[in-house]
């Protein structure tokens, strides 16, 4: 894959993603449009507390909001109570590898790929 890497794409805060990274093999123009084509990572939103709330979680009729329902968290032996995590893997989101994509890319930001030269012995 290296070997045929010729630019790296990096951008971030798009989307729902903190950081997308590609190892771009092929770019080419479709009219205005650059098209990447190459390996994906996508790093999602980094989420401390304020976790997304099931619709079931409030009670629209007597206006009672139940808190969120999913990243709840116990503590055993005393301490301060619950704790928002502290990065993105603590919560549980993983990036997410994409094999082979095309999509749109922005060619001002592509960065030309140069491998690090092999050590000696």
């Amino acid at each position: 894959m290296l070997a045929r890497t010729k630019y790296i794409y990096e951008v971030r805060n798009t989307g729902n993603e903190a950081r997308v990274k590609m190892w771009v093999t092929d770019a080419h123009k479709a009219g205005p449009t650059t098209i990447c084509t190459g390996w994906l990572v996508r790093y999602p939103q980094a989420i401390r507390g304020g976790y997304a709330e099931q619709p079931s979680s409030y009670n629209v009729q007597n206006n009672v909001h139940a808190g969120p329902v999913n990243g709840t968290q116990i503590t055993i032996g005393g301490g301060g109570g619950a704790h928002a995590p502290l990065s993105p893997f603590d919560a549980g989101v993983a990036p997410i590898v994409d094999g082979i994509v095309s999509q749109a890319c922005d060619g001002r930001l592509l960065v030309p790929y140069a491998p690090s030269p092999v050590s000696s012995p």
